[in-house]
């Protein structure tokens, strides 16, 4: 819960705790507006409750103030920061949004409320339940065709594009924003097939989110058979419905993105083992590639070397078979003598006188008769 200040509390407190440029966030000052003028969209104007003043401004006042008849005089609660220019030496107070000081009961009532069902048990953490790690259907209550219904569909779409979403509508603000979100919520329950239930809007005043504290919604979110993310308004928008949810997002991006963190890193790792295993089976084939040309090259060898032992064997063969032909013989001078009947004679004692032989040379016969 903020502090609530008066603006004499709050000068004493600057007074105190001032040393060079101070700021002080989110601070809750109650006071009536004097001395206001717009330049532009800027409203600058004091705060004071008839003790003390302080100068304060706010800007893009009119887009921040369209629902509030602004004036000097009103009393109002303003949450901003205190900022010090130590160059001019001038503490303003920035504020960022006002109402009309009474609705600061609302806080009250917040707090009450979140108290009771806090004793209930409706934020207990044994409660809630896991959220899926890979949904393939989910539903999301929101405004349909709002900014926060496109960019969680955006995101989940590029992250997680098989997970189906299903949008069940209803009004995120005003009198009527209970009633539809109870009712949507009971329409989602009855989708067959729906892992988890996202209920969602974007960032807007506490009075535009103030619906998501009605108890209706807090009640029906706890109970709900589905689990829940609760991913309503910014990152320092905080209602109810965040504390009875199994999940707080803090926007509606920040759901989508958590919805679909696992499959993101369980792709990212696969993706990362693919590569690791494309690597290995590129270094796996140029090990048995190098293997290869290396066995190749050893029977090559193994080849050459069985080649030229037996070319050695070969040519002392063919040697063997040149000596042994006895036409080598009569290269050398010598022939061969052969009787009548073509038989060889190897002696003299093989012939008799008036024998008619015939005599091989290497380059024919000649015939002869024996005296």
């Amino acid at each position: 819960m903020e502090p609530q200040l008066s603006v004499s509390e709050l000068n004493l407190l600057i007074r105190n705790l001032l040393e060079g440029e101070l700021l002080l966030q989110n601070v809750m000052v109650s006071g009536e507006i004097t001395n206001m003028r717009f330049y532009g969209s800027t409203l600058y104007f004091e705060l004071s409750d008839g003790i003390g003043s302080i100068n304060a401004v706010m800007f893009d006042a009119e887009k921040k103030l369209s629902k509030l008849n602004v004036g000097a005089g009103l009393k109002v609660q303003a949450k901003g920061s205190v900022k010090f220019y130590a160059k001019k030496g001038k503490i303003t107070f920035q504020a960022n949004y006002m109402v009309p000081d009474g609705q600061g009961d609302l806080n009250a009532a917040f707090e009450a409320l979140k108290s009771k069902l806090a004793k209930e048990g409706l934020f207990d953490e044994t409660r809630k339940q896991p959220l899926p790690p890979f949904p393939q259907h989910v539903a999301i209550v929101t405004a349909h065709q709002s900014a926060a219904m496109w960019d969680f569909v955006s995101i989940m779409k590029n992250r997680m594009p098989q997970c189906a979403i299903t949008v069940c509508p209803a009004t995120v603000q005003g009198t009527n924003s209970p009633r539809e979100v109870v009712a949507a919520i009971n329409a989602a329950e009855g989708i067959p097939d729906i892992e988890c239930l996202i209920v969602m809007r974007g960032g807007g005043s506490p009075e535009d989110l103030a619906g998501f504290n009605d108890e209706s919604i807090v009640r029906r979110v706890a109970a709900c058979e589905l689990p829940v993310i609760s991913a309503v308004g910014h990152e320092i928008d905080f209602t109810l419905c965040d504390f009875a949810a199994d999940f707080r997002a803090p926007t509606p991006s920040a759901a989508a993105h958590h919805l679909s963190q696992a499959f993101t890193l369980k792709k990212e790792s696969l993706i990362d083992a693919i590569f690791r295993a494309g690597e290995q089976l590129e270094l796996r084939i140029e090990d048995a590639k190098e293997r290869t040309q290396d066995a190749t090259l050893e029977i090559s060898r193994a080849a050459n070397t069985l080649f030229t032992r037996h070319a050695d064997t070969l040519f002392q063969v063919k040697k063997r078979l040149i000596s042994a032909n006895p036409l080598h013989k009569l290269q050398q001078g010598y022939s061969i003598v052969r009787n009548k009947d073509g038989a060889v004679l190897r002696s003299t004692k093989d012939t008799t006188s008036g024998d008619t032989l015939s005599i091989q040379f290497s380059d024919g016969y000649v015939q002869t008769t024996v005296n």
